[in-house]
């Protein structure tokens, strides 16, 4: 007998005990990734193993047949019950049914009839909350930003914007939450994890040309987040001094450091346009 397995990086340790167990047993085992644990989005290895079925033919080998169920709410879901999106044969949906109910929340879950549509309709759900997320964080930037900062309290703030606001929602009480717990988060680094399934949302949005700034955005703006100090960011301002004499902010103390002064001497401009040193630090520098 053939059994397809895979998993993402924080399963792959799991996913070998499981292979070796499943070896013991005499089972021909189709590993579909992935095989370390560097980070990776799990839909690519749904994908992978769904292939798998397809291609090799065990659907209904002994008797098996498979549902999607895509569940939201992890955490949250242990309180309340979760959202489901369930996707699948509706003969096998009818018999699973009563369990779906019994954990998930109430009238939290949907059958969505074909085979992955549960796992696509929750994707979609997360892409909505890409974009919620980014609204969020950059709402708080500006607040953060403002000359009011000092006096302001993020949770005490969040609290009322759930009460009879345009704007409440479980992701605004989170922040409340979090706000409450770490203020302004000094000990987290700004680097945002995936799951794949925004990039998914936005795939699709692009194979049917559908317009979905937001999530796209907020995608891209994850993406970013992992740089730190890019190269990225280092090409545009580094052009616009090239073709306007547009000041840089430098790491290099001297200009000799830099590798030459570019558009003239810049000994000679106005102490304040320079960091000690005679290094550029802000300003416009007039083209000579």
């Amino acid at each position: 007998m053939k059994i397809a397995v895979a998993s993402d990086h924080a399963g792959f340790l799991l996913k070998q005990d499981l292979k070796s167990h499943l070896q013991g047993e005499s089972l021909d085992v189709l590993d579909r990734r992935t095989y370390d644990e560097e980070p990776c989005d799990y839909p690519d290895l749904a994908r992978a193993v769904g292939e798998a079925i397809r291609k090799e033919a065990l659907v209904g080998e002994k008797g098996i047949r498979f549902m999607d169920a895509e569940v939201g709410g992890k955490i949250w879901g242990l309180k309340v019950g979760y959202c489901i999106m369930i996707g699948g044969s509706k003969e096998i949906y009818r018999r699973l049914q009563p369990s779906f109910r019994t954990i998930a929340a109430e009238d939290g879950y949907l059958f969505c009839e074909d085979g992955g549509a549960g796992h696509f309709v929750q994707t979609v759900h997360n892409g909505i909350e890409y974009g919620m997320m980014q609204a969020h964080a950059g709402e708080s930037y500006i607040l953060e930003n403002a000359p009011y900062s000092e006096s302001l309290d993020y949770d005490n703030g969040a609290h009322p914007w759930n009460q009879g606001n345009a704007i409440p929602s479980r992701l605004l009480e989170l922040a409340e939450e979090a706000f409450a717990k770490a203020g302004t988060f000094p000990g987290v680094k700004g680097y945002v994890e995936h799951s794949g399934k925004g990039r998914r949302t936005v795939e699709q949005a692009e194979d049917t040309a559908d317009p979905t700034p937001v999530t796209a955005l907020a995608l891209f703006t994850g993406f970013r987040a992992r740089q730190g100090d890019s190269f990225l960011d280092k090409v545009v301002p580094e052009l616009r001094h090239e073709f306007g004499g547009h000041a840089v902010v430098e790491v290099y103390q001297t200009n000799e450091e830099r590798g030459g002064p570019g558009l003239g001497s810049l000994s000679t401009l106005p102490a304040t346009w320079l960091k000690p040193g005679g290094a550029v630090s802000a300003g416009s520098i007039p083209v000579g």
